[in-house]
Parts: structure tokens; sequence; C-alpha cells
């Protein structure tokens, strides 16, 4: 390979290293991006479950708490007011608290104990034992004043309500709202958190975004400069190998020529017949190499580009294909009919359309094999924007289980016994769809085959006749 390929290879291997690199950058980026975003989420999570869960029911039980404190402590005070003056004689019916400090105090107590259920904040287990005591001592002088009430003094209840019970009625309050501020500033931090927890992911989610959607382009761009590049390579190698497969079938078929002309007059000059055979075997092997020689030409030129500005006059090819042809056919005693075809042109070269045609001309001679009939019929029709092109003989047919495989690079008719490459029909098929056309062909088993190739016609320039026919 030429140091330029050398290059271009290199080239490619350093594009295919970026490419990757690109692409594991925007992987890694996706990747760090779900991580930061399924880490922050649990951490929202969890707030959100400790606001939920803790917050907003410890907020709620302990103002639930006050109130009823509060509700208590005035409906006892406005009790104690309305007893009266006089100490109680043992003929006056009994006096008790108000009727609503049992269910209240019932309420009070089983509210306490669900906010004691509840989880805690940093902190607040310290001062859950200051609201036990004042719920004890509470209820402690209120069972007091109960007793004084029952007992017919009160002015010692009124006392003891004024002296023991309204201070335990606000140091009760006061633990209560202690606590409710301490609930509400953990609930307002949680909530803190999770805005700032949500601002952060959607920056740095954003961040990590771009970030993929610029590995991406950079790994898209680089894959398609490998993609390029490895194109480029391809057909430069391919380039290269046409160079080589043509230049060395020219290299060989020159001496091939030789040694096969002076194999022919060897053969004619003598006389004794087993030296005649063997070189006339040779001169037939000489001629199977020179075709192989033929199918690497053909090979070689089928990848090439192909010139479709060039223009061939359907009439000359023809006139020079007959003429051409003639003595194969004689060869092989096969009756040629090629009628005059009608003024047109193909966009093509004049030497691909006589390849072409000379080609599957050949194939018919060869594959006659021992048909009683041996015609072979090549004739032309012009359409409106191509020109079809047919070859039709009077062989034995193709089978039909290898129809399918007709225009396969090296596929060939097991059964022939016909030397070949198996290249000529696939290059046909190649050239002439490199050219814009079509191929292809219609087989009775017995009766004969017709191959027809389309080519985009080219019409003469207004004012200008089309090229007349040569004479044979």
């Amino acid at each position: 390979m030429s140091r330029t390929g050398h290059d271009a290879i290199a080239s490619a291997a350093r594009l295919r290293r970026t490419f990757f690199v690109a692409f594991a950058l925007c992987v890694l980026a996706f990747i760090s991006s779900s991580l930061v975003l399924r880490r922050q989420s649990k951490t929202i999570g969890a707030t959100a479950i400790s606001l939920a869960t803790n917050g907003g029911p410890s907020t709620r039980l302990l103002a639930n708490m006050r109130t009823t404190l509060r509700h208590r402590e005035v409906a006892l005070d406005d009790f104690i007011d309305a007893l009266p003056a006089a100490p109680r004689t043992p003929g006056d019916a009994a006096i008790d608290l108000p009727p609503s400090e049992a269910p209240d105090r019932a309420r009070m107590i089983a509210t306490i104990q669900a906010y004691l259920s509840l989880p805690l904040y940093p902190g607040e287990r310290e001062m859950q034992p200051l609201l036990v005591r004042s719920l004890a001592e509470l209820n402690a002088s209120l069972d007091r004043v109960a007793a004084e009430v029952r007992a017919g003094r009160p002015a010692e209840a009124e006392r003891v309500m004024n002296v023991r019970t309204k201070p335990a009625f606000d140091n009760l309050d006061k633990a209560l709202q202690a606590l409710t501020e301490l609930n509400g500033r953990a609930s307002m931090q949680d909530a803190a958190r999770i805005a700032a927890v949500h601002h952060q992911v959607t920056r740095l989610g954003a961040l990590l975004d771009l970030a993929c959607a610029f590995f991406t382009l950079c790994a898209g761009y680089f894959a398609f400069r490998v993609v390029q590049q490895d194109a480029a390579l391809m057909r430069r190698q391919i380039s290269e190998l046409e160079l080589y497969s043509s230049r060395l079938a020219h290299d060989v078929r020159g001496p091939l020529t030789s040694v096969k002309l002076a194999v022919d007059l060897a053969a004619r000059s003598m006389e004794a017949s087993k030296t005649r055979d063997m070189l006339e075997r040779a001169s037939r092997i000489v001629l199977r190499v020179s075709e192989l020689m033929d199918g690497l030409l053909m090979l070689a030129s089928v990848n090439a580009p192909q010139d479709r500005t060039g223009t061939a006059s359907v009439p000359v090819v023809f006139a020079d294909l007959r003429a051409e042809l003639l003595p194969a056919a004689h060869a092989y005693e096969i009756e040629l009919e090629m009628p005059e075809p009608p003024a047109c042109a193909v966009a093509c070269t004049p030497g691909i359309l006589v390849n072409l045609v000379n080609n599957l001309a050949g194939n018919a001679f060869k594959y006659m094999g021992q048909s009683a009939v041996r015609r072979v019929m090549i004739r032309a029709a012009p359409s409106r924007d191509a020109v079809r092109i047919e070859v039709e003989d009077t062989g034995p047919g193709i089978p039909r289980s290898f129809q399918p495989q007709m225009f396969r690079p090296f596929a060939r008719v097991p059964t022939t016994g016909v030397f070949g490459l198996g290249l000529g029909l696939a290059t046909v098929q190649r050239l002439t769809q490199a050219l814009g056309g079509a191929v292809g062909f219609e087989s009775l088993q017995g009766q004969g085959t017709l191959f027809w190739i389309e080519l985009p016609r080219r019409r003469a320039p207004a004012g200008e006749d089309p090229p007349a026919p040569q004479a044979t």
C-alpha cells in the first residue's frame, strides 16, 4: 500500500479513538446525571417524608393541645367565679368541676400520647420531659381544686386556682409553645432544604444535559467522519486493487498471447499426432488463462466510475459488433441475426456498450450446447427514455433452480461443462446499474434464453440528426 494509504489508515484510527472518547464522555455524563438526580431525589423524598410524618402532624397536635388547654383554663376559671361565697353546709347539693373538664383532660392526654409517638427533630427529645412534668403538675393542681370544690370550700378552691393552677396552665402552655416553635423551625428548614436541592438539581441537571448533548453531537460528528474516512479508504484500496489487477492482467495477457500463437504455429507444423495433441491441449490451457485475464479486466472496470456523459450510437456499435461476432458464430456453427436497429443512442461510451453486448452474445455462443436449432438474435428497440437491447438464443435454457443466482459473481451452471470464471453476467449487471439502467432475463428450459439490458437513451440535440449506421 502507498504512503498515502498508510496515512489514511492512521488518520482513521485517530478518528476512531476520538469518537470512542466522545462516546465514553457522553455515557459518563448521562450516568453522572442519572446518579445525581437519583441521589438528590432521595434527599428530597426523605425530607418530604419528614415533613409529612413529623413536622406537619407534630405542629397540628401541639396546636390542638394548646387550644384544649386554654379551653380548660377559661372553663374552670368561670366555674370558680360562679361558686357561692358561703361555705357549703351539710344540706347543700354536691358540687363538682365543669362537665367539660373530664373529656378535655382525656382528650389532652390522648393528644400528648399521639405526639410522643411521632419521630423527633434534633433537640425535641430534651424538651419532652418538661411537657410531661408540666402536664402532671397541672393535673395534680386540678385534682386539688376539685377536692376543695367537693368539700364546699370555694374560697380555698379559688386560692389554689390562683396560686397553683393558673401558673401550671401557663407552664404547660410555654412548654407546648416551645415545642411548636421547634417543629415550625424544623419544618421551615426542611422546606428550605427541598427548595435548595430542587434548585441544585435543576441547575446541575441542565448542565449535565448540555454536556450529554454536546458529547453526543461530538460523537455523531466523529462517527460521520469515521464513516467518511472508511469509505474513502475503501475506495482508495479498491482503486489500488483495480489498478493492480488491471496491470497484472495486461502484463500476463501479453505473454500468454505470444505463447498461444507460438503453440498454434507449432501445432500446425508438427506431423506427429501425439505431439500435435499435446500442443493443442497447451493452446486450450493458454486460452482458458486468457479468458481468466479477460474476466479480471472486466472485474477491474466494474467498480471504476462510469462515464455517463458519453454517447454511443447503437447502429454504429451494432455494425462493428456484427463484423466482430460473425467469425465466432461460424466457429460455433451458429446462425447470427442482427437486424439493423433504428437510429438511436445510449448514455455511455461505445466501448462499454460493445463490452455489454459482446459479453451476452459470447455467453449465448458458449452455452448453445447441442441444440438442434442454433440461432442467436441480437436486436435493439428504443423507447422514450431508454433503449432495450436483447440477446436471444435457442439454447438449452437455464435450470429453474439456478435462475435466482444468475447474476452472482462466480456463479456457474455446474452441468454445462463449459469453462469460465462466472464473472460475465455479474459484470454486465453492475455496469448496467452503474449507468442507471436495468438488466434481466427470461428462460424456458429446452427452448432458449433471452437476456436484455435497458440503458438510458441519449437524445440528439435539436436540429442535429442522429449518426447514420456504418456499412459492414
